[in-house]
């Protein structure tokens, strides 16, 4: 099968003038994640506590007897923030929830995305730390147990006395999605007491969504044109939305229209107070990934919204989450990073309400 998928892409790639090396690469992730089962991913590859450990060792050779400095354990007891940057001497804060399907943990790619959020800051004259939520994993947890972990991150740092304006919140694939529910839960209380109750001075300063999940409806024409160029693939979207979200009330609040569980879900008013919760969204995509279509419709329904600052840019010639591979493959940042990153800066550029 992977020889299948290397042949697919090359020939895809010369008929659309892709880059070679990327289009083959996406074609053997998408057969390693097809066809391997949840349970043999996992094992295969470590958690996200001992791929920062050995970061946070490769970074400092005195690591290893400060590691829990940069380690927090959340009020569940499960969930972790993992900390880029000294938070005690920074003003501004990028709370990242990682991508992986809620099925793949935290690696070092998203780690070193952290870590190049920080430099940016710091070359901009700013005083940036990122917190990495690392969020419980399906099949063994599911939805909404995600968002509640992402909701106590957030009232914890807000709880550290960093300002709303002064925190980014923002993820890739999953951990977009993410993002998106934690934004509904602000907007709209979940309705179960475990879930602590956000109440913003003023709206968080950004927002970033790199190839979000927006919807489980695979019946997009995008889902069709890019079934053999993305990496992901149909079977791996429907197979593990439904361990996200098997015997979860996500099926009632479809049915009522509320969009906790899937953005594009809710009722038509649903992002209308969307600007009063977050100052400015960041909201990219490939044209050769399955999400495209969805993403291009959510990015039109952020450009009608009022009082907020939206980018939307989707990238032809680029499959999901391209961003996130250049860090995993360790390669110069791409322009899709540095337009990302120049964003963040100009959103930590923006004043506090509160001291206007």
């Amino acid at each position: 099968m992977a020889i299948i998928s290397i042949i697919r892409a090359t020939l895809r790639a010369r008929s659309r003038g892709l880059e070679l090396k990327v289009a083959v690469k996406n074609g053997i992730l998408r057969t390693f994640l097809t066809y391997l089962r949840l349970k043999q991913l996992q094992f295969l590859l470590p958690s996200g506590y001992a791929v920062f450990q050995r970061w946070v060792a490769s970074k400092d050779v005195q690591a290893k007897e400060r590691i829990n400095n940069y380690i927090e354990t959340l009020q569940d007891g499960e969930a972790k923030l993992f900390w880029v940057g000294l938070r005690e001497e920074s003003s501004k804060v990028i709370l990242f929830l990682h991508g992986g399907g809620y099925v793949l943990p935290l690696s070092k790619g998203h780690i070193e995305w952290a870590d190049y959020f920080r430099n940016a800051g710091k070359l901009a004259g700013q005083s940036v730390c990122v917190a990495l939520l690392d969020y419980s994993l399906c099949p063994e947890n599911t939805y909404p147990k995600q968002m509640r972990q992402a909701a106590l991150a957030l009232d914890h740092i807000i709880g550290l006395g960093y300002s709303p304006s002064q925190i980014v919140i923002g993820g890739d694939s999953a951990g977009a999605h993410l993002s998106l529910s934690l934004l509904s839960h602000i907007m709209f209380q979940y309705p179960v007491d475990t879930f602590p109750a956000l109440r913003l001075a003023e709206p968080l300063g950004g927002c970033f969504l790199i190839s979000p999940l927006l919807s489980l409806d695979l019946t997009t024409a995008s889902y069709r044109e890019n079934e053999y160029a993305d990496l992901l693939s149909i079977p791996v979207i429907r197979d593990w939305g439904q361990d996200l979200l098997r015997g979860s009330q996500f099926f009632d609040e479809r049915q009522n229209e509320r969009a906790w569980g899937m953005p594009l879900c809710g009722n038509r008013d649903w992002w209308d107070g969307l600007g009063k919760v977050v100052r400015r969204v960041y909201l990219t995509g490939g044209g050769e990934e399955l999400f495209r279509d969805h993403i291009i419709e959510f990015g039109q329904i952020l450009k009608g919204l009022e009082g907020l600052d939206v980018q939307v840019h989707i990238d032809w010639k680029e499959a999901h989450d391209r961003t996130y591979m250049d860090f995993e493959d360790c390669v110069v940042p791409s322009k899709f990073t540095i337009r990302l990153g120049n964003w963040v800066v100009d959103c930590f550029a923006v004043k506090s309400l509160r001291s206007e």
